[in-house]
């Protein structure tokens, strides 16, 4: 795990001045600005590298957005004894409570057992025991976070009181951390990468690349006005997610499947919460899957619900109404309605090999020009956000051995969420006033951007729409364009098809 030294500090504006892009011999171009690429942004910039990030549309607005929002420490990996995933899970757990202290806040977990299967209280007993003794020796203490351990079944009663704990002989109990805001941990990487030199810009895509010579690459791009824009650059490193299987194809050389796609969604629903903890509850359906029911500051955190892509990122609205059905059933409420959601976090994820529909849980990494593709080209691929950054850390010692040392890195203080207004938009004063900082530092290009990426402001739809004048304010808008943009990004929050 990376060093953090204990004062915090505000980290620098996003910068991304393509005149200056293009001017420039940069060490690496990541494309893709998902938690992946901003990682693999601040990764190479701790090493010194001078590095630029290239986005087709907003930063953090694709499979990133769509996290559940669980930094998980990796308890599930000692059922197959898996000590070293076990291990970078918790530290990098670690790593996402002291980083960003106020993005990230201690969750308490329960999970309901029983006297069959691998659900026994006896079993669970020596999982925890292992956890808390294996969290320590590995270096994944946390002094936030409590043990792992098994508790009486009062303990889910007065926590989930709607549940039926009829058959429950005994309660799992762990301590994971919950992103308040995913949304601000990504722009708060993407701003301690330009802080360190970084450059990162948002609507460019790229379109080629090719090289220059023995040195050079010079990749090709364009923004969305049609702006060709070349760069050039002696590694390019491809974290494009859903988008990298393309990407590798301009990149050339034999990589494989790089990125079969699934389908994987979140509901977050305006309801009151009824939960004291999270729970993980077995679906009543024959599939037996596990859903993680979280209360979280914008209300009721559904998922994850995997299924076959079919070509879509959003899912049908049958599909959503499955899993509100099976939510509803397990949770024994009926107050769990397609009305009630304010987002469906959606996103693609590589599918893992076998009959099962299950995410590929390890990275791909990619030589381009070791497979007879381009020189100077890598794409990597990985699925969890808690390990985007160990991933990352990994991908640039690989595309720049010879790289000095990390710098230390300072805990993230975050001017947005210092403010208390991330779920819910202030009076109109104070709602144009942090506008105006995002715009200033964040580099949003529209009224969505700020709204669904830059804060979570879709999470309380009419609060927003009483606010969209001053809103749109700080994108020069009237106030009938600041409610329509505002509906949109309303509308793009909760999307599912038909």
């Amino acid at each position: 795990m990376p060093p953090i030294t204990p004062e915090p500090a505000e980290p620098g504006p996003i910068r991304g001045s393509i005149d200056e892009a293009e001017s420039a011999l940069h060490d690496l171009v990541v494309i893709g600005g998902g938690i992946y690429g901003v990682a693999a942004l601040l990764e190479a910039s701790r090493r010194g590298l001078s590095a630029i990030l290239i986005e087709k549309d907003d930063f953090g607005g694709g499979v990133s957005w769509s996290s559940h929002r669980i930094v998980h420490g990796g308890l599930r990996y000692l059922q197959s004894l898996d000590l070293a995933r076990f291990k970078e899970s918790v530290r990098e757990r670690r790593w996402f409570l002291e980083m960003f202290p106020e993005q990230v806040e201690p969750l308490s977990c329960l999970v309901p057992l029983t006297n069959e299967g691998t659900r026994r209280p006896s079993l669970f007993r020596v999982a925890a025991a292992m956890n808390n003794t294996l969290n320590s020796a590995l270096g994944g203490s946390c002094a936030r976070l409590g043990g792992a351990s098994v508790v009486g079944v009062d303990v889910l009663r007065n926590s989930a009181p709607d549940l039926d704990v009829g058959r429950v002989a005994g309660v799992g109990r762990w301590q994971d951390g919950l992103m308040v805001s995913s949304e601000r941990i990504l722009i708060g990487m993407l701003r301690l990468a330009c802080g360190m030199g970084a450059r990162a810009i948002a609507g460019l895509a790229m379109e080629s690349a090719r090289r220059e010579d023995s040195e050079t690459v010079r990749v090709v791009c364009r923004t969305g006005e049609g702006r060709e824009v070349q760069l050039r650059t002696r590694r390019v490193l491809n974290c494009a997610g859903p988008a990298s299987g393309s990407i590798a194809a301009m990149l050339g050389g034999h990589h494989g499947t790089l990125f079969e796609p699934l389908r994987a969604f979140n509901l977050l629903l305006d309801v009151p919460p009824r939960l004291g903890d999270a729970v993980a509850l077995k679906s009543d359906e024959a599939d037996g899957r596990m859903l993680f029911i979280v209360p979280s500051p914008a209300g009721l955190a559904i998922g994850t619900w995997e299924e076959p892509a079919d070509g879509h990122t959003h899912p049908t609205r049958a599909s959503v109404e499955r899993l509100l059905g099976i939510a509803s059933r397990c949770l024994g409420r009926d107050d769990l309605h397609p009305e009630s959601i304010s987002a469906v976090w959606s996103g693609l994820l590589p599918l893992a090999a076998g009959p099962e529909l299950t995410p590929h849980d390890r990275p791909v990494f990619v030589d381009h020009g070791a497979s007879g593709g381009l020189g100077g080209a890598y794409s990597v691929s990985g699925v969890k956000y808690t390990t985007a950054r160990l991933v990352a850390e990994r991908a640039i010692r690989r595309v720049f051995p010879d790289a000095g040392p990390a710098s230390a890195l300072r805990p993230v203080r975050d001017p947005v969420l210092r403010s208390g207004w991330f779920t819910c938009p202030p009076e109109s004063e104070a709602a144009e006033a942090i506008v105006r900082q995002i715009v200033r530092d964040e580099a949003p290009r529209n009224v969505d951007d700020v709204c669904r990426r830059r804060t979570a402001w879709y999470a309380s739809p009419d609060r927003l729409r009483a606010v969209a004048p001053a809103i749109g304010a700080g994108f020069g808008l009237d106030d009938g364009e600041s409610l329509r943009a505002v509906d949109a990004s309303i509308r793009m929050a909760a999307q599912v098809r038909e």
